[in-house]
């Protein structure tokens, strides 16, 4: 007979955090964007949730870290806590030039 996969988080809670941020990162780390943002990931297996922190440079990339995040586990509570701040342009408005 098959044994039952535990779920992430069985066992010793700080072992078990860590395996989750693990999970979670490995799972951002699959995918090329969430990876170049290095978000820090942070699990508390005790309210069964993941914390994620940093910044992106859209609001779809913040969807696609937090949407990656809740498929590392069955109903894993993300906290998202990722400020968008878009890239700067280089197609802004031009600088006045002074004349004299």
């Amino acid at each position: 007979m098959a044994q039952a996969k535990k779920p992430i988080g069985v066992g010793d809670a700080g072992k078990a955090n860590a395996k989750l941020e693990a999970a979670v990162k490995a799972k951002l780390d699959a995918d090329a964007q969430p990876k170049a943002a290095q978000l820090t990931v942070s699990a508390d297996v005790t309210r069964n949730a993941v914390t994620l922190t940093g910044s992106v440079s859209s609001e779809e990339l913040r969807r696609r870290a937090v949407e990656l995040a809740r498929e590392t586990q069955a109903g894993v509570l993300v906290n998202d806590r990722i400020v968008v701040k878009p890239r700067a342009s280089s197609t802004g408005p031009a600088r006045a030039k002074k004349f004299y």
